[in-house]
């Protein structure tokens, strides 16, 4: 276990952290600062995979997973909290439902599992979403709350674009992963 691996394993740990503390403190700053941690973790551990050589099988999987689980977990989080509206929560979990279910049609036309590699628009997709999250919590820190603030529905307006981009060219991808071994 490398230490990029170990900070991703770190992330991990922080999504029932951050979740604990929005529902069960109710302490916005506590959760900020829980979330931008993890967030920051994410840039932390893929810095030190590329820069130190240290890029593992075990690594490709895991920090997709993390990043994915924290997202939507924050995104459900302050969904149901009445901080943000629910359209860009539902449009990431059916981009990541379409996105599996693809994944799986691949494997089964494959037969192997394909290396997933991160495109520009997923990582611009994962950037306005954390960043729409972060901007939540900050205009959010007590009640009561702006109902939904113009920033913070053009940031989460900006973050759908690039879901919907991000989960075209996924299938797009994996469409022609699948057409080239026919």
């Amino acid at each position: 276990m490398n230490l990029p691996n170990k900070i991703t394993i770190g992330r991990f740990l922080l999504v029932p952290c951050f979740v604990a503390v929005i529902f069960g403190l109710g302490n916005r700053p506590l959760a900020l600062s829980i979330f931008c941690i993890a967030a920051f973790t994410d840039a932390l551990d893929g810095y030190f995979a590329r820069t130190r050589g240290l890029k593992t099988t075990l690594g490709s999987f895991l920090d997709p997973l993390a990043d994915h689980l924290l997202i939507i977990t924050a995104l459900i989080s302050v969904t149901i909290k009445g901080m943000l509206p629910s359209w860009l929560m539902w449009t990431v979990i059916t981009r990541d439902s379409v996105l599996l279910l693809g994944g799986i049609i691949l494997y089964k036309g494959l037969g192997k599992v394909e290396r997933i590699i991160p495109s520009g628009w997923g990582k611009f997709s994962s950037l306005f979403c954390l960043a729409t999250v972060i901007l939540t919590l900050i205009l959010n820190f007590t009640p009561p709350h702006l109902p939904y603030p113009r920033t913070i529905l053009w940031l989460a307006g900006w973050a759908a674009l690039f879901i919907g981009i991000s989960g075209i060219h996924y299938l797009m991808r994996g469409s022609l992963r699948l057409l080239r071994t026919k």
